[in-house]
């Protein structure tokens, strides 16, 4: 098998990706992450906001977070 490859491994035949909604809607948790994470700094975006700008990455999100209402936030690992 190629490296590249994901294979099950037995006794297992198949993988399952789920694209979020398919399975499980992991959507309001996100949410409530992002939201308890942002109020402990003082800033707030609302359920509409977030819905707008879902399935971006974490650093995307960030930097749509800093366009969007000026919030500056420092990488942890610089």
């Amino acid at each position: 098998m190629a490296p590249h490859l994901i294979a099950p491994i037995p006794p297992y035949e198949a993988l399952i990706f789920d694209c979020d909604g398919t399975l499980a809607d992991t959507l309001p948790v996100h949410l409530q992450t992002w939201s308890a994470s942002l109020q402990a700094v003082g800033a707030d975006i609302s359920k509409d906001w977030y819905y707008k700008y879902c399935g971006t990455s974490a650093q995307e999100m960030l930097e749509i977070l800093k366009a969007s209402f000026g919030y500056k936030f420092k990488a942890l690992l610089d």
